[in-house]
């Protein structure tokens, strides 16, 4: 019998198009302040303009591109006091919405958890950001949807959708932390303690807040200490 071949992923046009421009902004490879020339684009990639703008009005929509009042987008700049009230937000919302998760989580809920974990584990032995970032995100909603509270959730979603570019994850010298992090967060989930694992989400976010703050003032020339920076009681 012949070995079966692994499925073959079919995605349209207009999602390869729009991922492959977010992987850009994520990477850095389109830069903060950098305009967007739909017909370049649309060269660079080998498509029409229409995937292009399609995938450029969910960038939009996502909070990584805006358009000006000529219909001229632009990638999104991020400066570090913006940063830290999305990341104060954060941590208003996600470590009370883990907390109500740890009582909830159905068995096979927490075999997901562990199997994404260990996805992460492996992206981050590999040093593939682009599948960590992708997981990272199903591993939290994976414990955030477990919250019963569907409006918290979709508060969640609307945070993430405007995550920078520049986020904590997409640096490699990070992701050894984050998978720590999550480790001691699936313990407490697993333990079903509440308070471990919404202590545990807290210092997770607060800390990739700061990473991430840290790292925008440096880019812009200013002060790095913590200090001079973000915190949060």
């Amino acid at each position: 019998m012949a070995t079966p071949l692994p499925a073959v992923e079919r995605v349209r046009l207009d999602e390869q198009v729009y991922r492959a421009l977010r992987r850009a902004i994520v990477r850095g490879e389109l830069v903060p302040g950098q305009r967007l020339v739909q017909e370049e684009l649309a060269g660079r990639l080998g498509t029409s303009r229409l995937p292009v703008r399609d995938a450029l009005r969910q960038l939009e929509r996502d909070g990584l591109v805006e358009a000006d009042g000529r219909g001229t987008y632009h990638v999104v700049r991020w400066g570090p006091e913006e940063v830290a009230r999305l990341y104060e937000v954060r941590l208003l919302l996600e470590p009370p919405a883990t907390a109500r998760a740890a009582g909830r989580l159905r068995p096979d809920e927490l075999s997901e958890l562990r199997h994404l974990h260990g996805v992460l584990e492996e992206a981050a032995r590999t040093g593939d950001t682009d599948a960590f970032v992708e997981y990272n995100q199903q591993f939290h909603f994976s414990i955030y949807r477990a919250c019963g509270n569907p409006r918290l959730v979709r508060a969640i979603e609307a945070v993430w959708s405007g995550l920078a570019p520049l986020a904590a994850l997409a640096l490699p010298e990070q992701l050894p932390r984050l998978v720590r992090d999550h480790a001691e967060i699936l313990r407490h989930l697993e333990a079903r303690s509440g308070r471990g694992a919404g202590a545990a989400m807290r210092r997770h976010v607060r800390q990739a807040g700061e990473v991430l703050v840290r790292s925008l003032r440096c880019r812009q020339g200013g002060p790095a200490g913590v200090g001079s920076g973000w915190r949060v009681p």
